[in-house]
């Protein structure tokens, strides 16, 4: 009895310990069933199929650091922990000097790495609190990826989210009203990105151009313009290719472009624009109004309809302001024959190349000097429809001293080219 519970005894506690010791071996080896790495890259080139796994804990500390230098807005700091490269992309000193105070609060920090130890990142979950030197406040919810290179910030990426109590920055506001009740009434507004500011700024070109056929491009087939005076007039073709008619000059000057849509919309959307006009009429009469105007575009962002409000204006016209006013520069409307090759703050030196049978779009000069590299035959027509012709032999200097505006043509066989240098500091005589 004693031997065989002595036996007993001692084949339990040997269990016992070959129990524990499972245990144990269980805690401390990894077990096949825990994983080292997890997630996959599924974008295309080399990483494809790649996993992930958690990256090294100094590459936490490093941004860390980074929000300790950026809190205190500490230019050499902060750039100590970035790559030269990555310095050189941009100045921090030019985003610290607009700011009073800088609060980056991250509360997710996780390095992660591709199992091959390739991409070194650092994930960033944050709240930022900003406020400007001019007394702004800005709250925003960050999410930031930083890329590690050499243990230093070697790029980064951001998304953001604003608080909508924030005083600017937000994705949508203001309230649409309407005219009676809508679907639309009570929606908030948001910019709109369809192309109507640069669709608008060439119609300004081309309007000052006077170029009718250009200008109709910009238009539906049918436009309901709303006129200041209270008048309705459906515009077609014909109204742009006949509006500069009775016109003998023209500046239109914009001051603000907005592209708005209805929140929650289909993509028809407007622009307010605010602008200066002035119109020279060729019966001696000079129309200078501020306007307002309401762009509204089509799906096919074209505009279809225009609402116009104006007031007397107190921008001045006369020869002195007029000559000092911006002019129509040849290199923007006609940039298949301009290059610029060099402009300082004296004089800026354009190469103008002609092939025959080619011209340019109506354009202004103030003083001018031109050497002629390769001569040749041109047509110029004023914009009173006056046409001259003038022969322009090889090596020909001229300078001009006059403001001048005019459309040039090639109507030779010959390839012309010229040198032209503008004077910026020289102030043009108006004949």
């Amino acid at each position: 009895m004693i031997n065989s519970g002595g036996g007993y005894v001692m084949n339990y506690f040997k269990n016992l310990l070959v129990l524990t010791a499972l245990i144990i071996s269980s805690c401390v080896n990894t077990d096949s069933s825990m994983k080292n790495s997890a997630g996959k890259w599924v974008g295309e080139g080399d990483y494809n199929g790649k996993a992930f796994q958690l990256g090294a804990d100094k590459d936490m500390e490093l941004i860390m650091n980074l929000v300790k230098a950026y809190n205190a807005q500490d230019v050499d700091a902060y750039r100590a922990l970035n790559t030269d490269e990555f310095n050189e992309q941009d100045d921090i000193s030019d985003w610290f000097n607009d700011f009073d105070s800088l609060s980056w609060v991250p509360f997710v920090v996780v390095p992660m790495e591709l199992e091959t130890g390739e991409h070194r990142v650092v994930h960033a979950w944050s709240n930022e609190f900003r406020k400007w030197n001019n007394g702004s406040t800005q709250n925003v919810e960050l999410m930031e990826v930083f890329g590690i290179k050499d243990d230093k910030v070697d790029w980064f990426r951001q998304w953001s989210r604003h608080n909508p109590e924030n005083e600017f920055g937000l994705r949508s506001g203001g309230k649409y009203f309407g005219r009676g009740e809508s679907e639309y009434n009570g929606r908030s507004l948001v910019f709109s990105n369809r192309g109507e500011v640069e669709i608008l700024e060439k119609l300004f070109k081309d309007y000052n151009n006077m170029d009718g056929d250009s200008v109709k491009m910009a238009f539906a087939d049918t436009v309901r313009f709303l006129a200041a005076n209270g008048s309705v007039n459906n515009l077609v073709a014909a109204n742009w290719e006949k509006l500069f008619e009775s016109i003998d000059s023209v500046r239109w000057t914009p001051i603000s472009i907005v592209p708005l849509k209805i929140e929650n919309t289909d993509p028809n959307s407007g622009a307010l624009v605010t602008s200066n006009e002035v119109r020279y009429y060729k019966d001696g009469t000079v129309f200078n109004k501020d306007l307002v105007e309401l762009f509204y575009f089509n799906l096919d962002k074209k505009i279809s309809g225009v609402n116009q409000w104006e007031r007397e204006t107190e921008v001045d016209i006369s020869e002195d302001s007029e000559s000092t006013r911006s002019l129509i520069l040849p290199e923007e409307v006609s940039p298949d024959v301009y290059k610029v090759i060099l402009d300082n703050e004296d004089v800026k030196v354009l190469e103008v190349t002609f092939a025959p049978g080619q011209g340019d779009n109506m354009h202004e000069h103030g003083v001018i000097t031109y050497n002629v590299v390769k001569g040749g035959k041109l047509q110029s027509t004023l914009p009173d429809g006056t046409v001259n012709e003038m022969n322009i032999p090889e090596g020909f200097i001229g300078h001009g001293n006059t403001l001048v505006k005019h459309q040039m043509k090639n109507i030779g066989d010959d390839t012309v080219k010229v040198i032209m240098v503008e004077h910026k500091n020289l102030k043009p005589i108006e004949e």
